[in-house]
């Protein structure tokens, strides 16, 4: 089923509860941990980061605490309303990812997300995936937790277990597959299974690698 804005902004004020009594089962099943090593990925010189599908600031509100400077995008103007809440200085833009990525004109540290580019088709996936990337700085590292598995065994595997909870409509990933199309972008890329059916996608821009828009 593909959730639009509307449902996302219903979501909004038991957003953070839902999926927190969730973490156990499918499909978020180690949510709190895939936050927790997504924020351990962000590190060194910081500032700012971009997070998309920012939703109500689950993610980024501990780096946000830690001085870091938040930029956020999201498609649902309920949830940006809760995360102003938590975040109040961070730059905040109402965004729907399947058209790509905004005009920012800015270059980025970090790019984070977290259980938003499922809801995605694997084609446009990787076009955000290259955009972002083209917006990082030089050695900046594009870090997303979400729905994955290692290879299409696993997927399978997962799939047959909860076959009445599986949305045929979104795109996991699956680092096997995944991982050389990334790499053909000229950039590293690392993938780490977190629970049974999310893990971490780590994307570093190499710092000469000329794909990113250099500030002049």
């Amino acid at each position: 089923m593909v959730l639009d804005s509307r449902d996302f902004s219903d979501w909004a004020a038991y957003y953070d509860s839902s999926v927190v009594a969730a973490g156990t089962g499918y499909p978020f099943a180690g949510y709190q941990e895939v936050l927790t090593r997504v924020r351990q990925h962000v590190t060194g010189s910081v500032g700012p980061i971009l997070e998309l599908g920012v939703g109500t600031g689950l993610l980024s509100e501990p780096l946000y605490a830690k001085g870091v400077s938040v930029w956020g995008l999201d498609f649902a103007q309920e949830m940006l309303r809760e995360c102003a809440k938590k975040i109040p200085r961070a730059l905040l833009f109402r965004w729907n990812l399947r058209v790509g990525m905004p005009p920012l004109g800015q270059s980025f540290s970090h790019i984070v997300s977290t259980y938003t580019l499922h809801h995605l088709e694997e084609g446009r996936k990787l076009d955000i995936l290259a955009q972002a990337i083209d917006c990082l700085l030089p050695g900046g590292n594009l870090i997303i937790g979400d729905m994955g598995f290692l290879n299409s065994r696993q997927l399978r595997a997962c799939r047959q277990r909860y076959a009445e909870l599986w949305d045929p409509d979104e795109s996991v990933m699956q680092a096997d597959r995944l991982l050389p199309q990334v790499r053909a972008l000229g950039v590293e890329a690392d993938y780490e299974q977190v629970s049974l059916c999310a893990g971490v996608l780590v994307v570093k821009r190499r710092a000469h690698s000329g794909r990113a828009n250099e500030p002049g």
